[in-house]
């Protein structure tokens, strides 16, 4: 990997903080599965509406997802194309540490799949 500037660095780690919220994520999971309205991700995600729209601002803005609008509904889908993949290959590496950390405990239960 080539090296970074200060500028990207830090650029990239204000991206891993917006990622670094179990609600965000959450949202980031169902819309892998297409686009959705704010308020049916709201009722999903067992979330009250304004907390959803606070949180799609910030994915929004750090150009994780996108909007549009149809009447007086808004609906959100991924923009990133790189996102599905990271998310998987943080899935992967949870999955792998946990599987590491039975073995190294001697735990015979496997742990649950992503």
């Amino acid at each position: 990997m080539k090296e970074l500037s200060d500028e990207m660095v830090a650029r990239i780690a204000e991206r891993f903080r917006g990622l670094a919220d179990v609600t965000r994520i959450r949202i980031l999971v169902r819309l892998q599965g297409g686009e959705c309205n704010v308020s049916t991700l709201a009722t999903e995600l067992d979330v009250a509406q304004a907390s959803i729209s606070k949180h799609l601002a910030v994915l929004r803005s750090l150009g994780f997802i996108q909007m549009r609008r149809e009447g007086v509904q808004a609906f959100c889908t991924i923009r990133d194309p790189a996102l599905p993949q990271l998310c998987q290959l943080m899935c992967d590496g949870v999955t792998r540490h946990a599987q590491e950390l039975h073995a190294a405990l001697g735990l015979s239960r496997k742990p649950r799949k992503t």
